[in-house]
């Protein structure tokens, strides 16, 4: 039958290193039943290594915890770049992305760990991933008269930035308020005053 370790999480083969099972097993724990029991001696015995090998790659809990995220904010860009694809101009794009972001706040165990650990990502890592994402998206809808031109692209994405990293800190609240949130106040705030046509909609 196995060890409970392998029973939690079978070996992907050589190729595998000790560091790679270590992320893996954390994530499995925490995914599974949040970061309550997450210790690194609870990591190393599932990833089946050593308490020393853990300490050598990850000097605590709180810095493997923030590697989740980190990787699970490369997941969640993947994600905003494929449901952007089906939407239809900037307005619409940044609604689908803070929505999403929103969600998988809301429903992360990984993200309600960092916040329960009073850890964040830095503001660089946020500002970063915001440029990478709605970068091109905000340009394109100050061309387009969707966003504010009025202000800077720079200061747009600075702005949508500072407020997804506040909202994710929010994640003691539900979904219905965080979206009504963004939709209402948040995102408006970069909207132009101009009103963008409704798509189908006749002259």
């Amino acid at each position: 039958m196995g060890t409970a370790a392998e029973r939690i999480m079978p070996s992907l083969g050589p190729r595998e290193t000790s560091r790679d099972r270590l992320v893996r097993a954390a994530a499995l724990l925490v995914d599974s039943g949040g970061g309550a029991d997450l210790t690194m001696e609870a990591v190393a015995t599932a990833a089946s290594v050593s308490r020393a090998t853990a300490y050598r790659h990850f000097s605590s809990r709180h810095e493997l915890v923030l590697h989740l995220v980190l990787l699970a904010a490369e997941d969640l860009a993947a994600d905003c770049f494929r449901l952007m694809e089906q939407a239809h101009g900037s307005r619409e794009k940044l609604r689908v992305t803070f929505d999403h972001v929103m969600l998988t706040a809301v429903e992360s165990e990984r993200i309600k760990l960092l916040v329960e650990l009073g850890m964040s990502p830095t503001p660089e890592t946020v500002q970063e991933w915001t440029e990478r994402v709605l970068g091109q998206v905000v340009k394109d809808g100050q061309a387009a008269g969707e966003l504010r031109t009025d202000l800077e692209t720079d200061e747009i994405l600075q702005w949508l930035g500072e407020e997804l990293i506040a909202m994710v800190r929010m994640t003691h609240r539900d979904f219905d308020f965080l979206m009504r949130r963004s939709h209402n106040f948040v995102l408006p705030a970069v909207y132009s005053s101009h009103e963008p046509p409704r798509r189908g909609r006749k002259k």
